[in-house]
């Protein structure tokens, strides 16, 4: 990252005060110890000097109003700390005086440096001008990449708003690998989940919410126990295991249809046409022409390159969900004998409960009908 701050930036002023001050006690003291706290900021200004070299406040006031005209200050100057006068009288003395050595630019820096003296000589203001580079695949990953997936998955899942017939917005309820996603085919709520207690046998069931509250809709959806809609999902998912070669050309097809639903524009034609915009902004802003139109558009172009690049990595990440259930069918030798959750939370993407089936509808785009 690199930084650059500008002349008018109230820092660099009071760094110019700061310095004009210290310029000073050299007119009067060969070898002066000063020491200068200059504070700058909507209007008022703070100097607090110690110094063993007389200094006049007049001075000081003089040189602020030359660096940072209108501003009213505040100046505050003492003699220089007895211990630390002594101390510095000596052969070897102490102080907060350090050197810096500064890493070299790379000509993109310097590129930018000189498209910031552009800038404040254009619109010579307060500003910072802090562009930043990231490199994609060269810094170390925290998590495994699959696993953060999976993370913003769940937390779109989590903040997804439905709509419901009636207009009434729904979200997020519980963490049951269930939750939202068991939908009703009549009226199209969705089902809440419910501890019955019906004659003194208990169960957990699924019910519609039409039938819970007014929500303007008539709905005679049935009530379905939990683990009727876990066989459900076991019995979809062994259909497929049954019928691996239809399944997969099923596949095969949505892989074909992501794609051409993809967009044609490109992050690199975009970036193309950044750099280009960008080279006549620079040429535009060295003849001092008008260049507004020019930054709207590079604007829009990096949102259109943002928007691209998440519309490309959802497009890889259905694409390699669809791979991942291609590998699942072919490698899984043997029907499922009992629910798994973490199933329902990779693959499953909506059941919908009809009153004589349940549509089992994966999130590869694949839907499967048991009879339940």
């Amino acid at each position: 990252m690199i930084e650059k701050v500008n002349p008018a930036h109230p820092d660099k002023i009071a760094d110019r005060i700061a310095g004009a001050i210290v310029d000073l006690a050299y007119k009067t003291n060969d070898a002066p110890k000063i020491a200068v706290e200059v504070l700058v900021g909507h209007g008022f200004g703070h100097v607090v000097i110690e110094t063993s070299a007389p200094i006049d406040k007049t001075d000081v006031a003089f040189i602020v109003e030359r660096l940072a005209p209108g501003i009213r200050v505040f100046i505050q100057i003492v003699p220089q700390d007895a211990h630390l006068a002594e101390n510095q009288a000596k052969d070897i003395s102490c102080g907060d005086n350090g050197i810096f050595k500064g890493m070299p630019l790379t000509e993109e820096q310097k590129e930018i440096s000189k498209i910031a003296r552009e800038i404040y000589s254009a619109y010579p203001f307060d500003g910072k001008y802090m562009p930043q580079y990231y490199v994609e695949g060269n810094q170390e990953a925290i998590i495994p990449k699959e696993i953060y997936l999976q993370v913003q998955e769940e937390l779109v899942r989590r903040r997804v708003v439905k709509t419901s017939a009636n207009g009434k917005k729904r979200s997020y309820s519980c963490n049951h690998c269930f939750s939202q996603i068991v939908i009703c085919g009549e009226c199209g709520e969705m089902f809440r989940r419910l501890h019955w207690n019906n004659r003194g046998v208990k169960s957990i069931v699924w019910r519609c919410i039409s039938r819970l509250e007014s929500t303007g809709l008539e709905c005679h959806a049935r009530t379905i126990n939990e683990l009727v809609l876990q066989d459900a999902v076991v019995k979809a998912i062994n259909q497929m295991l049954g019928d691996k070669s239809s399944y997969q050309a099923q596949l095969q097809l949505n892989i074909a249809s992501v794609i051409r639903a993809s967009q044609a524009t490109s992050v690199e034609n975009i970036d193309e046409k950044l750099m280009a915009l960008q080279q006549e902004l620079i040429q535009k802003a060295q003849r001092k022409e008008a260049y507004d139109k020019i930054a709207d558009e590079i604007f829009r172009l990096r949102e259109l390159r943002q928007q691209t690049t998440v519309d490309t990595a959802a497009r890889d990440e259905q694409i390699k969900r669809i791979n991942d259930l291609q590998d699942y069918i072919s490698q899984q030798t043997a029907h499922l004998t009992e629910f798994d959750d973490s199933l329902v939370r990779r693959w499953v993407k909506q059941i919908t409960v009809w009153d004589d089936r349940i549509t089992v509808e994966l999130k590869s785009g694949v839907s499967i009908d048991v009879d339940a």
